[in-house]
């Protein structure tokens, strides 16, 4: 009996022992598994590392010193990077003398070109914010682009809402040297998902933006939309319809309210162009009536006088549509901007392709 329990219990000692040894081998081998795991989940680690500071433009260095293929890759981009940095320096030297080059024949023409540049750092240009989504915009109710532009809305990697539109801008603006504004259309309102047609829009709608061009030091400008509503048809501010002249009366004033606001805000007057599409397909009889309609709504948006912020009015040779007559020729807002002291805006899109469009500029400064 002593001897058949002392057997069993040997038995039970030398299985203990045998799962102990079993778990003391697994776990050993589990270890070193890992730690062979993490000799090449580290280098690996640190060859990520170096590449995204590089990307970054940040100081990078690389210290893996391995006789096998990851050792071989980060030898390669070590090397690469070394090789590239030369490159930048080369063709720094490169943009130096050609500077230095351009600076000599420029002053033997009497232009300081060290001026020239200074002069240049208080140039602003004013981005269109609707080329980040082809004239797309953030109304709830858009329809379908109209007015006669040439825009499909459908490239791939387009701002798909305010924030996308918003941090493209940025992008673009930093490869950009210098200090710009931004143009807004009345359609980029931050419209928070609640339909607001063009006749109710308010300066609260475009507060979001004045915050964020005083975040990010970027001025902006402003339009009127007159396209792209089920109200704006081949006619607006030219439109025999009384109602529909009026909405358009209507929204235009209100554009200029924002514009205001927006001035106002950034210290600094805010640029409203105004351009409407009008026009017709057909040869039109009566081309007075619809420009004297077009006048007379100027003459009522143009009523209530502001301090800070600037009219433009823009004109163009036609609209794809409307071939055959457009309302607002560049000879009627020429009149209509000498006439009552209006900004003139020359889009180099909007005229036939044999005119220079620069060449109008020495014409209007007279002016």
């Amino acid at each position: 009996m002593i001897a058949d329990t002392y057997r069993v219990s040997i038995r039970k000692s030398l299985i203990s022992g045998v799962v102990m040894m079993n778990i003391l081998v697994v776990s050993v081998l589990l270890a070193l598994l890992l730690f062979w795991v993490g000799t090449f989940i580290y280098p690996l680690q640190q060859i990520k590392n170096y590449i995204q500071k590089i990307k970054n433009d940040e100081p990078a260095t690389l210290n893996v010193k391995r006789n096998d293929e990851i050792g071989e890759v980060a030898e390669a981009l070590t090397e690469m990077e070394k090789a590239l940095q030369k490159q930048n320096r080369e063709k720094e030297e490169m943009i130096q003398k050609a500077y230095e080059i351009a600076v000599e024949r420029y002053a033997a023409v009497g232009v300081d070109t060290e001026k020239v540049l200074k002069t240049m750092q208080d140039f602003h240009l004013s981005l269109h914010c609707w080329q980040a989504d082809d004239v797309t915009g953030f109304e709830v109710q858009a329809g379908a682009l109209s007015g006669g532009i040439q825009a499909t809305g459908n490239y791939p990697g387009k701002a798909r809402n305010i924030d996308e539109l918003r941090a493209d801008i940025l992008k673009a603006a930093s490869y950009i040297p210098g200090t710009h504004r931004l143009n807004l259309h009345e359609i980029y309102g931050d419209f928070q998902g609640k339909v607001v047609d063009r006749d109710q829009v308010e300066p609260e709608h475009f507060k979001s933006w004045i915050e964020w061009g005083k975040e990010h030091n970027m001025k902006l400008d402003f339009n009127s939309t007159s396209f792209s509503h089920p109200k704006s048809g081949d006619l607006s501010l030219s439109n025999p319809d009384e109602g529909i002249r009026q909405f358009w009366i209507e929204h235009t004033k209100r554009c200029r309210a924002v514009a205001e606001e927006m001035g106002k805000a950034q210290g600094d007057p805010c640029i409203m162009n105004l351009w409407v599409h009008d026009g017709s397909k057909d040869i039109t009889v009566n081309r007075m009536k619809y420009r004297a309609l077009l006048k007379d709504s100027l003459d009522q948006i143009f009523a209530q006088k502001y301090d800070h912020m600037k009219d433009c009015i823009e004109s163009k040779v036609f609209g794809i549509g409307l071939e055959s007559y457009t309302v607002g020729s560049n000879d009627f807002y020429i009149g209509y901007g000498v006439q009552n002291q209006k900004l003139i805006t020359l889009d180099t899109g909007h005229f036939h392709p044999t005119e220079s469009v620069a060449d109008k500029v020495s014409s209007l400064l007279l002016y």
